[in-house]
C-alpha cells in the first residue's frame, strides 16, 4: 500500500474510533442524567440504570451504524452514477473509432481500385494488331502459334499486343489485359513493363506490320 493511501485509511481509522469513544461516552452520560432525574439515591446503580443504559448505548448504535450505512450508499450510487454515465461516452467514442477505421479501409480500398482502374485503362486504348493470314509476317508471327496466357491458338480477326521486351512476345490482348491485372511482368521473359511502354512499343508494332503488309502485297502483285 503506498504511504498516501496508509495515511488515509490511518486517519479514518482514528476518526472512527474517536467517534465511537465519543458515543460511548454520551451513552453513559445520558444514562446517568436520566438515573439521577428519578430521585434514586442509591449509591451503587441497580439493574434498571443497566437496562437503560443498554439500550441507550445500541439505540446510539443503530443510529451511527445507520448514518454509516446512508453515506456508504450515497457514495456507491454516486459511483455507479459516473460510471453509467461514461460507460456510453467510451462506448460511443469506441464505435466512432471503428467507424472511422472503417471508412479508412474502404477508402484506402477505393482508392487501390480507382488505381487499378486507370492502369487498366491505360491498357484498354492500347493501338491492337488484328491477325490476318493474307497480312501474315514471318519476323513478326511465326515465333508462337499460341497465346502462352490462355494456351489457346491464334485465330484469324483475333486482335493481339505485343509486350516492349520482345516483339515476338505477343498474346491475346484481353489475356494480357487480365494478366496486367495482377502481374507487372513478361509472362515469357519475367521482364517488367508498364502500360506506357506497352503503348508506345505497339504504336512501332503495328507500323512494322503494316510495312511487312505492304511488302508482302508488293511481291503478291508481281
Amino acid at each position: 500500500m503506498s504511504g498516501w493511501r496508509y495515511r488515509r485509511v490511518k486517519t479514518f481509522d482514528t476518526a472512527l474510533f474517536l467517534c465511537h469513544a465519543v458515543l460511548v461516552l454520551l451513552t453513559w452520560t445520558l444514562g446517568l442524567s436520566v438515573y439521577r432525574a428519578g430521585n434514586i439515591t442509591t449509591a451503587v446503580p441497580d439493574k434498571s440504570f443497566i437496562y437503560l443504559g443498554t439500550i441507550v448505548t445500541l439505540y446510539c448504535y443503530l443510529v451511527y451504524w445507520s448514518m454509516v450505512g446512508i453515506i456508504v450508499s450515497i457514495v456507491v450510487a454516486v459511483w455507479a452514477l459516473c460510471w453509467l454515465w461514461r460507460y456510453p461516452s467510451r462506448r460511443r467514442q469506441r464505435n466512432e473509432e471503428l467507424e472511422r477505421e472503417r471508412y479508412r479501409l474502404v477508402r484506402q480500398g477505393q482508392d487501390v481500385h480507382d488505381q487499378m482502374r486507370q492502369s487498366n485503362g491505360m491498357l484498354a486504348p492500347m493501338e491492337q494488331l488484328t491477325l490476318n493470314e493474307s497480312a501474315y509476317n514471318p519476323y513478326l508471327f511465326e515465333s508462337y502459334r499460341e497465346c502462352t496466357i490462355c494456351m489457346e491458338s491464334f485465330k484469324e480477326g483475333e486482335k493481339v499486343t505485343a509486350l516492349p521486351c520482345d516483339e515476338r512476345h505477343y498474346f491475346h490482348s484481353e489475356c494480357i489485359l487480365s494478366w496486367s491485372e495482377r502481374l507487372r511482368n513478361c509472362p515469357l521473359c519475367k521482364k517488367p513493363y508498364n502500360a506506357k511502354d506497352i503503348k508506345k512499343f505497339n504504336r512501332k508494332f503495328v507500323k512494322l506490320a503494316k510495312k511487312a503488309e505492304k511488302r508482302r502485297s508488293s511481291v503478291l502483285s508481281q
